[in-house]
């Protein structure tokens, strides 16, 4: 999950999004606190995400371009050459995998990843019950199938910090869809993705109601500088200085 997505391509149905509302039918997302536990070690790099993906292939067939880093070597020479994108001012070493006219993935074969062992990290990282998590009802108008998944998640709370936890990340979120957007002189994410990105990295500003108090502006200082200690808190020797990071 990345809060800024300079490099990023960004596909041509992609939208933002609004608050979800009540699912109309219920999959069990697991345990709140220990999907928080297992995304963060994910994003840290020490394991991929088990989603309980079941049949579900929304991820493979949404408009979504895939990130190739360094680590995905042994995959890209598997993929079609034209579905390799390389984007200008892109950081070393980082390529996208390109999408079908349909959607789909290009190493997405009769509804079943052809190239699963080797697939990228992207790939392996990502998780649509973050877009439930942060309270999102669209993971963009192009993506049917994610949400309908997105719709149909519920987790469980072994604890009250677990379930408030979940509505602090909700507020985030609801945060930087209304207050953060009346700020003039600050850049606001718009994709969804990145909305429940940074509202996951940043909802610590939100475990109280002290919030609600202060500037906008204020707020949402403090949202960045929770997301890059969340950040810099992950890969401590390899975090950017405040002049390398992305705006």
């Amino acid at each position: 999950m990345n809060s800024s997505s300079t490099t990023e391509p960004v596909s041509p149905h992609a939208d933002a999004t609004t608050p979800a509302t009540s699912p109309q039918a219920v999959i069990p997302a697991g345990d709140f606190g220990e999907w928080m536990r297992a995304i963060t070690a994910s994003l840290r790099g020490d394991v991929g995400n088990d989603v309980p993906c079941g049949t579900c292939v929304g991820c493979c067939s949404s408009f979504w371009p895939i990130a190739l880093r360094r680590t995905d070597a042994a995959v890209i020479p598997l993929i079609p050459i034209e579905h390799l994108i390389d984007p200008p001012n892109a950081p070393s070493g980082l390529r996208y995998m390109g999408y079908e006219a349909d959607g789909t993935c290009p190493m997405l074969k009769a509804e079943r990843c052809t190239v699963y062992d080797l697939r990228p990290q992207t790939c392996r990282d990502f998780d649509c019950r973050l877009f439930t998590a942060a309270g999102l009802s669209s993971a963009g108008a192009d993506k049917a199938l994610i949400n309908a998944r997105i719709a149909a998640w519920q987790f469980s709370y072994a604890t009250d910090d677990d379930r408030a936890t979940h509505e602090a990340i909700k507020s985030a979120a609801t945060f930087i869809l209304g207050p953060a957007r009346a700020l003039t002189s600050i850049r606001v994410p718009s994709s969804p993705i990145a909305i429940a990105g940074l509202a996951f990295k940043a909802h610590r500003v939100f475990k109280t109601d002290q919030y609600r108090e202060r500037a906008s502006s204020d707020v949402w200082a403090d949202m960045i500088s929770a997301a890059r200690a969340f950040d810099e808190a992950l890969h401590p020797d390899s975090a950017p200085t405040t002049a390398d990071r992305p705006t």
